[in-house]
């Protein structure tokens, strides 16, 4: 009775764990003032404080431009807006979005979780706010190159992890 009544218990906190969520500033260093961002995997929705929640389906690609204190955003597919803050949200988990900066230096970035886009003073904020079991895989990735022994990987995610 003591262990069912302690699965039962798991099965109903569970659900209610959440990660820590983490908040990376993306193009910290070159600081656009636009951005291209694309939705490569999943579907997300963008809300603009101003007209509310627009779907962006999967392939869908924004435009996004720093004016004054304002961002203003296009779609391909015609959409437009103008707003103080901009915030693409993940339709469900695994959505990726990939965000270059036109004439930057910086490559572009493939990116999970949930993105926000503010305008500030010269350029754009961009923050991507993401669990650090997603922002590993990339520190890891961006640190230790793309061919690399396995045992370079798994010192470099001890030491991405510690500095988080």
């Amino acid at each position: 009775m003591k262990r069912i009544s302690l699965v039962a218990i798991l099965l109903v906190l569970f659900p209610l764990v959440t990660f820590p969520r983490i908040s990376i500033r993306i193009f910290a260093r070159s600081k656009p003032s636009s951005l291209i961002l694309t939705t490569v995997k999943g579907d997300c929705f963008l809300f603009d404080g101003a007209s509310g929640e627009v779907r962006l389906s999967q392939g869908e690609t924004v435009a996004v431009t720093r004016y004054g204190d304002r961002v203003i955003y296009s779609t391909m597919s015609g959409i437009r807006g103008v707003s103080d803050s901009l915030a693409f949200t993940p339709a469900a988990s695994g959505t990726l979005f990939i965000v270059r900066a036109p004439g930057n230096s910086e490559p572009e970035k493939s990116l999970g979780g949930m993105l926000t886009v503010t305008s500030f003073p010269g350029s754009l904020r961009i923050l991507n706010i993401t669990t650090v079991e997603e922002y590993l895989p990339g520190v890891v990735r961006a640190e230790a190159g793309r061919y690399g022994p396995s045992d370079y990987y798994k010192a470099q995610a001890v030491v991405a992890r510690t500095y988080i």
